[in-house]
């Protein structure tokens, strides 16, 4: 039986938000990724590929599996895959996804949030590990809107921060619910 703030609708219409909007920034992840897998040359050495690398290095257990036996990185065994890709597209659909996922986020995670903890504790913010974390995230996707339309951040610059952005929220998720004591841990 879940604690008695807890049982609420507004438990539900957080989580489901949050959720679907995570969804969606997941898209301008990928698109992101798909982006600079197309445009970062693997055989340069460079700060790019440097990152490129170790994002690769996060995203599977696989990777080390492939680096041992084909002894090349992971990015140029990618490479062949990405070559009849728009990139023009990809950055078009890394943006849609942000200008979608961006007020579903701040919907979900931070107004439905407080709604719900001022029912819950009569308190609308509380500091928690979570919240603040959560507008982080927010700041983090306002900026990279602002960027993008204010300053004309496009193409790798918009792919770069799409990826930093699901790594905030994968934090967000992950780590801050399990590592950080808080109201919404299991730490």
């Amino acid at each position: 039986m879940l604690r008695l703030a807890l049982q609420s609708k507004w438990l539900t219409i957080h989580v489901i938000t949050v959720s679907f909007a995570s969804a969606v920034l997941s898209i301008s992840f990928i698109t992101g990724l798909i982006f600079l897998l197309k445009t970062v040359n693997p055989q340069q050495k460079s700060k790019q590929t440097f990152f490129l690398e170790l994002i690769m290095y996060f995203l599977a257990i696989i990777y080390i599996l492939i680096r041992f036996i084909r002894k090349n990185k992971v990015i140029s065994l990618l490479n062949p895959f990405t070559q009849k890709v728009n990139i023009s597209l990809m950055d078009k659909i890394t943006h849609r996804a942000v200008i979608i996922g961006f007020p579903l986020f701040a919907l979900g995670g931070l107004v439905f949030a407080m709604i719900w903890a001022q029912i819950a504790w009569s308190r609308f913010w509380g500091w928690d590990p979570k919240e603040v974390w959560s507008f982080i995230t927010f700041l983090f996707y306002a900026a990279l809107l602002h960027l993008r339309v204010g300053k004309g951040w496009e193409g790798e610059k918009t792919a770069w921060l799409a990826i930093l952005g699901f790594g905030i929220i994968i934090f967000n998720q992950v780590f801050v619910n399990l590592v950080i004591s808080g109201l919404h841990s299991d730490a």
